[in-house]
This record gives C-alpha cells, sequence and structure tokens, in this order.
C-alpha cells in the first residue's frame, strides 16, 4: 500500500496525484505501517494545499503558502511577495522563509530584511 502512495506521490508510471498518495498511505497506517506517517501527513498538507489553490476566494498569501507546501518556488515567491505588498505580515515572514529555502545561494540578507519587515508591523 505504501509503496502505491509512493508511485501516486512522485508520479512514477502513474500520473501525479496527491489525493491518491495520501489515501494508499493512510490505508498503510491505518494497517499497522507506522513507517510510513510522514508521507501520510505530508500528503495531507498537499491534499490541502491543492484544495486551496482551487479556492477562487483564497487569498494572495494563502496562493503563497499553498505553493510552498506544493514546493512551486516560483509560483509561492510570486504570490507571497504580492501578499506583502497588501501590508500582510503573515506574509512578510513566509517570504522570508521562502528565501531562506529556496534564494539564490540562501540569500539570508533577504530572509533577514523580510523578518524586519515583519517585526516594524507589530
Amino acid at each position: 500500500m505504501a509503496q502505491l502512495g509512493h508511485l501516486f506521490l512522485q508520479g512514477k508510471y502513474v500520473p501525479k496525484e496527491v489525493v491518491k498518495a495520501h489515501e494508499w498511505f493512510k490505508k498503510a497506517v491505518d494497517n499497522g505501517n507506522t513507517k510510513v506517517i510522514p508521507e501520510m501527513l505530508t500528503s495531507e498538507i498537499m491534499v490541502k494545499a491543492t484544495k486551496t489553490l482551487q479556492n477562487p476566494n483564497a487569498t494572495d498569501f494563502e496562493k503563497g503558502v499553498a505553493h510552498f507546501e506544493l514546493e512551486n518556488k516560483k509560483e509561492a515567491f510570486s504570490w507571497l511577495e504580492k501578499a506583502t505588498k497588501s501590508g500582510n505580515h503573515q506574509a512578510m515572514t513566509a517570504l522570508g522563509l521562502t528565501h531562506e529555502k529556496w534564494g539564490d545561494f540562501r540569500k539570508y540578507e533577504d530572509a533577514a530584511r523580510w523578518y524586519k519587515k515583519r517585526l516594524k508591523r507589530k
């Protein structure tokens, strides 16, 4: 069961389908395979992120976080930057985290800049 979850999560030999991956990981855990609990939880987060992106009322911040969770780097940066322009404090922190994780050569200076902006807005 867990192997099927991995296949669907990675899109190997079958179309990539996060919902099906999560279902298979959950079945495996329900049947006693506790080793795949991390995969089950990760796929659950990805399912929620996918649903967020399908929601026409999702905010720029919510879209940015969803793309971050799905590891869509370019889209995460883009939506979070849009959210910061409207003064969203959470987006400033999230953009800092995004720079830490994916910035060119780990741009900690950019991350620190967003964290400082966030602190000034409290």
